[in-house]
Order: C-alpha cells, then sequence, then structure tokens
C-alpha cells in the first residue's frame, strides 16, 4: 500500500500531478530473486489463478436443469422408505460402537465396512447411519453426505455412470452448496455443456473429475453403499476400485462375493478400511417384538404378562442375530 502523495509527482510549476497509468517504478526490488519480490509475485499469482478458475455462478433454473440432467427423480426415495420402517430407538449400539466413532470423527481408517448374515438388519442401519450424518451436517454445513441403496432387482440404475451421477447431483444439491453466492463446480458445469444437447452419455473418468471437484464444496465428505452384494459381479467390477479410490484421497447361506471379500480384505486396503461385523442385537430384537406385539389388537390382549415376557425370550433366543 503506498500513500496519496506518493503516487504524485512534482510539476515544473510547483503543483502535484498523478503520475502515469505505469507505477512500476514505485516499488522497487533489487533483482528477480529479492525474497521481497518472490512474495509479491507469489501472491499475485495466487490471485490471478484464484481469478481463473473461479466458476461464474449460474441461475436457480440452469441449476435445476443440470441436476435433472446428472439424475431424474428424487435419489431419497428409498431412503425415506426404509427410514420409516425402521423400529425407533434400535441402532444405537452401532452409534455408540468405537469403530463408528473412530470412523466419523476422522481418527480412524476412511473405510468403515458393515458385514452381517442376510436378515441381521444392515439396510435399516444404513438408514440409521445417513439420519445421524444428516444430523450433522445440519450441526455443520460445510460436511457433504451422500449415499446409494443397491437392489437386485434395480439393475439398470445400477450402473458405475448412474451412481457416479447420483452421488455428485447429491453433492451439489445440498443446502451449503446451493447457496445463493456457490457455483456449480466448473467440471460439472463442462460435463452439462458437452454432453446435453448432444444427449451423450459422460464418460466414467470425466464423471470421476467432477465428483472429485464437488468434493471441495465440503470440508468433510462421508459415502454410504448399502448392499453392494446385490449389484452384478460387472458392475461391482468398475465400482469397487471406486470405492477404494474415495476411501484412499469399510451368512454362510449368502457369503459376500469373492470379489468383496478380496477386495475389501487385501493388505493394501488394511491400512484405510475396518471391518465392523453387524447382527441383530438382542436389546433391537426385544423393542421390535415388544412394539409389534402392541401394534396388533390380539395380540396385544393374548400376549400379557409373564407369558409376554415368554414369547419375547423365546423369539430373541431363536433370532440367532437375525
Amino acid at each position: 500500500m503506498v500513500t496519496e502523495e506518493s503516487v504524485k509527482h512534482a510539476a515544473q510549476d510547483g503543483q502535484y500531478l498523478p503520475m502515469e497509468a505505469d507505477h512500476s517504478s514505485i516499488v522497487k526490488f533489487t533483482n528477480r530473486s529479492d525474497q521481497h519480490y518472490q512474495i509479491v509475485r507469489r501472491k499475485l499469482l495466487e490471485i490471478a489463478l484464484e481469478i481463473s478458475i473461479t466458476p461464474p455462478k449460474v441461475s436457480c433454473e440452469e441449476r435445476i436443469k443440470i441436476c435433472h440432467w446428472l439424475s431424474l427423480g428424487p435419489f431419497d426415495e428409498k431412503h425415506v422408505e426404509v427410514s420409516g420402517k425402521r423400529q425407533e430407538n434400535t441402532g444405537g449400539w452401532l452409534l455408540a460402537h468405537h469403530q463408528f466413532i473412530s470412523w466419523i470423527d476422522n481418527s480412524g481408517p476412511q473405510l468403515l465396512w458393515g458385514c452381517g448374515i442376510p436378515g441381521a438388519g444392515k439396510t435399516f442401519l444404513s438408514s440409521l447411519v445417513i439420519d445421524e450424518l444428516e444430523i450433522r451436517s445440519i450441526r455443520c454445513t460445510s460436511i457433504g453426505v451422500a449415499y446409494v441403496y443397491f437392489n437386485y432387482k434395480d439393475q439398470n440404475q445400477q450402473m458405475p455412470v448412474t451412481i457416479l451421477r447420483s452421488l455428485i447431483k447429491q453433492l451439489i444439491t445440498r443446502p451449503h452448496a446451493c447457496a445463493l453466492d456457490s457455483p456449480i463446480p466448473q467440471k460439472v458445469q463442462s460435463l452439462y455443456n458437452n454432453n446435453c444437447a448432444a444427449e451423450s452419455t459422460p464418460k466414467l473418468g470425466d464423471l470421476r473429475d467432477a465428483l472429485v471437484e464437488s468434493l471441495k464444496l465440503f470440508t468433510q465428505t462421508f459415502f454410504v453403499f448399502d448392499a453392494l452384494d446385490e449389484c452384478q459381479k460387472h458392475v461391482r467390477k468398475d465400482l469397487l476400485p471406486l470405492i477404494h479410490w474415495i476411501a484412499d484421497s469399510g451368512t454362510r447361506s449368502r457369503l459376500y462375493p469373492q470379489d468383496i471379500l478380496t477386495s475389501l480384505t487385501s493388505t493394501d486396503s488394511n491400512r484405510y478400511i475396518q471391518r465392523l461385523d453387524i447382527e441383530a442385537k438382542e436389546e433391537d430384537v426385544i423393542i421390535y417384538v415388544d412394539k409389534t406385539i402392541q401394534e396388533h389388537i390380539k395380540a396385544r390382549d393374548l400376549i400379557t404378562g409373564d407369558f409376554r415376557a415368554k414369547v419375547i425370550s423365546r423369539l430373541v433366543g431363536a433370532c440367532k442375530g437375525i
């Protein structure tokens, strides 16, 4: 910064006149290796770079168009359904588990892999985790959350390209990312400009780059993938490396497919993956059975007192983690 007088020079008649536009002589450096010259130059380059990479703001209408192009329909439909069916006050053991706490607090491995036999309640627990993350993102808007519920009946919507498009849409439509002064990530805008009019499908690599840039909208981002084993093996071939990439930048009648076991238990993966075994906990089963009896009029009238306690005890003993 310079004073007003320092940018004037004396004319012959004694008056002070503004200097010409070229003020390069105001600040003098010894040479290009001068320490102060290097500091000023580096700062100017940083400012220029920041200006050059800041994407332009888009209107609400344009943002809506881009989001619709990325993925049609609501992405939270399945979550709302599952969360609505989840028994209240169940799953607390997971939120209190030390492995979950270290994962969510970012003090442990980046990927938490929950595994259990069919019927153990993994999907309900996934919905619980998502709800917990959503609460945290309300308290701290710089936290991003995105998720996918895989379903063997809906294979067409579970291709890698579709999954990436959904994840990007979820991130750029979060309140923090949708603020009036928040532009669409430049790579997302470019994908839309290059593919929408031509009605072409963006390449997987380009979508991955767009996801990377979308992650920069947040200080911390969580992804939840439920029932990965329900998507087809050839799809998992592309998805598993993607999950590893995200994490590196978690019954005998139905074992996890070998490719998932191999991928998530390899030596190289151990540094950022921790496994958490999931099974139906006794306290959750008691709450569920008791609530079910209470909701049926005939059962509520017939199953009472000691008999009710005996029925619940027998059912809890027979569930064997399911």
